[in-house]
């Protein structure tokens, strides 16, 4: 009895660990069935942004903003000045995206961080210098 205990006991401590080992975003989630490219499909709407960790208020403005991320791996983003497109793909094992663009025919790439990734939440962090921006956006 103390033998199957233990086992148990063990059982349950490694299965914690593999858990806990298989997140791969600093905010989450754990574990998902849906793939991370499923995931990144979809409209977004910027929800919140933070500057060094303290949020700024929001425009009301973003609520007409639109980030579409298509299966095809091209996006678009939309406002109601207008809009640009380009492509995108994962970096650094999933753990980044970098979309490409050209505008008035000089061709440019960002990378940002993924650090949040669910089916109706998606956040990434940018670095630049000695700022960092965190982007929060929402499924729309």
């Amino acid at each position: 009895m103390k033998k199957t205990i233990s086992l148990m006991l063990v059982a349950m401590f490694a299965i914690a660990m593999v858990i806990t080992g298989c997140k791969k975003y600093d905010e989450g989630p754990t574990m998902s069935l849906a793939s991370k490219k499923g995931r990144v499909v979809g409209q977004w709407q910027l929800e919140q942004v933070l500057y060094n960790g303290i949020a700024q208020p929001v425009d009301p403005d973003w609520a007409n903003e639109t980030m579409e991320y298509k299966k095809d791996n091209t996006w678009t983003y939309t406002n109601p000045s207008g809009s640009m497109s380009g492509t995108w793909d994962f970096g650094d094992k999933k753990e980044t995206i970098i979309s490409t663009f050209t505008f008035s025919g000089i061709s440019s790439s960002d990378t940002t961080t993924i650090i949040r990734l669910k089916s109706k939440e998606f956040w990434t962090k940018d670095v630049s210098g000695a700022d960092t921006y965190e982007y929060h956006y929402k499924a729309k």
